[in-house]
């Protein structure tokens, strides 16, 4: 039955998931039935499709990038459209947008379908710890005779607490799409960005949009089109050679060596050397875009951060802790967090899951004075004493201390919604994310303090940022308008007065703490602008901005993957109380160093 259903299916189309237009409140209890049912279909359809896609290829394809959750009793968000009010013509296969749009959080559902799979698919998307996931389906048609044989509707989304987990296949299906470039005959250059802020944050929205009008004014023949699709590791080489990467994609300080490697970054030696800043970089940043073997530069650092700790200024004080005093090493971290407890606060929670583990657990690396790999990237070095001791820390406090969350196996952002609405009372970010503070949960920024990271000897905190590389498949003179772009929209002096101004004037947030990307003038004048609008309680910051810890980037040969690795091992720290840390270390080691070979 199912091979006589399956064999009646058309041409493939896309379905493209976004964030717009879903629905924040969802009843599930009036629609229990057709959940019951949808998902019985869904699982039916996923087992013979993945069977079907070994066994002839391309007749059936089908790539679904998922996030896998298990244990979460939070939440899942059951989106479903059976049908939708409007089908586009496209030439070309469209990929995914974003489902989610936060720094070390993104969630990507990728699907090519046959068409009458559209009538029936339950797209699953997980949440954990009451951070939504948002994503709605769009049906992009591929064939305009078919438009007028489809009666659209919407329908409801549900919401169910399970988890479902699919996996990945066909990834060689995805058809190559032409990329961007100057519009047929017209003199116009169009280059495309990833930046387009989320929907949720429509003042950052506008005073994009507003940087594109005026930076579209002051370099005639251009024009910018902005994607909400932040970089995700997982993705970017799969939408490379499917034609469908941006022109210009923000990605993280970890990258560029991987992407020159790959040759999956464009050589704009010419075109930064020309800048009359590019000089002016602080020689630890240049060097993260340049090629050590060649000397040609591969991309262009905007902004950085450094991983530092933050806290509660009104719990500090409650428990009789002087807000402007921070905790500074180890032992007092630990002190502090044991002090800060209570029945209803925990001192301290940390990020286990999504490569933030390992995130986390570099940093704490960094701050013992130990490394995480060899210079020549050939040799793993964190299975030493000094890794194991990170780990006895954040047991011992997790299970003698009592001074951590219960619950574990958090993102960043979920640590953050505890820190915000006091269910913690100290964590670790960057400063970068004091915006998602200020605007996702409406926080009194006057509450808030940022200190160093704790110290065990190391004196160092890790450091890492964003760096723009751009399409190698672009011809050069759209590469050239997306660097205009990103320079003009990054480090020109009165557009970034301006976008202070605004910003400030939007209700944004201005004048956090930041790394130091130049030398020289230039980063005064800089530093000067962020000054003239900081609309922040500066002095809230200056435990950390006082503090002289060395900045050290992230390890740079396959970062992800052992981030990836270390996960586990925090995971197991946190929530197995007889878990051994040496053991623990030396598993995740001989996996990395099979990547590093």
């Amino acid at each position: 039955m199912i091979d006589a259903f399956l064999s009646t299916f058309t041409p493939a189309i896309s379905l493209v998931i976004s964030r717009e237009e879903l629905p924040t409140s969802i009843d599930l209890q009036r629609n229990s039935v057709f959940l019951k049912a949808a998902r019985l279909l869904l699982t039916i359809f996923f087992f013979y499709a993945t069977f079907v896609s070994k066994e002839q290829g391309k007749r059936y394809p089908l790539l679904f990038l998922y996030n896998i959750v298990k244990g979460s009793n939070d939440g899942l968000l059951l989106a479903t459209h059976l049908f939708m009010e409007e089908l586009k013509e496209v030439s070309h296969v469209l990929l995914v947008q974003n489902c989610r749009g936060q720094r070390k959080q993104r969630f990507y559902c990728q699907v090519t379908f046959p068409r009458q799979v559209c009538s029936f698919l339950v797209l699953l998307s997980s949440s954990r710890h009451d951070v939504e996931i948002s994503c709605v389906c769009k049906e992009i048609s591929m064939d305009t005779a078919r438009r007028s044989a489809f009666s659209l509707k919407r329908r409801d989304f549900l919401q169910q607490t399970a988890t479902f987990g699919i996996g990945m296949v066909g990834l060689d299906i995805l058809a190559a799409c032409s990329g961007s470039g100057s519009n047929g005959g017209s003199t116009t250059i169009t280059a495309t960005v990833n930046t387009l802020p989320p929907p949720s944050n429509p003042g950052a929205v506008r005073l994009f949009n507003n940087t594109v009008e005026a930076f579209e004014k002051s370099h005639p023949g251009t024009h910018i089109v902005g994607k909400n699709d932040p970089y995700d590791p997982t993705t970017y080489f799969a939408r490379l050679s499917a034609g469908q990467a941006e022109d210009a994609t923000d990605s993280y300080f970890t990258e560029p060596p991987l992407l020159i490697q790959k040759h999956a970054a464009a050589d704009i030696t010419d075109m930064a050397k020309s800048w009359q800043y590019f000089s002016s970089y602080n020689p630890g940043v240049s060097s993260i875009v340049t090629d050590p073997a060649s000397g040609k530069i591969y991309g262009i650092p905007v902004e950085g951060y450094t991983l530092t700790l933050w806290y509660n200024r009104k719990l500090f004080s409650a428990a009789g802790l002087n807000p402007d005093q921070p905790p500074t090493t180890w032992e007092q971290f630990r002190g502090y967090a044991k002090q800060l407890s209570s029945s209803q606060v925990a001192g301290y929670a940390e990020t286990s899951t999504q490569n933030q583990g390992g995130w986390h657990f570099t940093n704490w690396m960094y701050s013992a004075g130990g490394d995480m790999e060899s210079a020549d990237g050939k040799k793993v070095l964190f299975n030493d004493d000094k890794g194991v001791s990170i780990l006895e820390l954040l047991k011992n406090m997790r299970f003698t201390d009592h001074s951590m969350t219960k619950q574990q196996l958090f993102t960043q952002n979920d640590t953050l919604q505890l820190l915000a609405t006091g269910k913690v009372a100290m964590v670790i970010m960057a400063p970068d994310m004091l915006g998602t503070l200020k605007t996702q949960y409406q926080a009194n920024l006057d509450n808030f303090g940022i200190g160093p990271m704790p110290q065990n000897g190391g004196n160092a905190a890790l450091t890492g940022g964003s760096v723009f590389v751009f399409n190698p498949k672009s011809s050069r003179d759209v590469i050239k308008t997306a660097f205009d772009y990103v320079i003009y929209s990054n480090f020109d002096l009165n557009v970034l007065e301006d976008q202070f101004a605004n910003a400030a004037s939007a209700g944004q947030v201005v004048g956090g703490p930041t790394n130091i990307l130049f030398t020289g003038d230039f980063q005064k004048k800089l530093e000067a602008l962020s000054a003239k609008y900081a609309n922040v309680p500066t002095q809230n910051y200056k435990p950390f901005t006082a503090a002289s810890l060395t900045l050290r980037p992230e390890p740079r040969y396959q970062t992800q993957k052992m981030y990836a690795a270390l996960d586990p091992v925090m995971q197991a720290v946190l929530t197995d109380q007889n878990a051994d840390p040496r053991t623990l270390l030396k598993q995740a080691a001989q996996q990395v160093q099979q990547l590093l070979g």
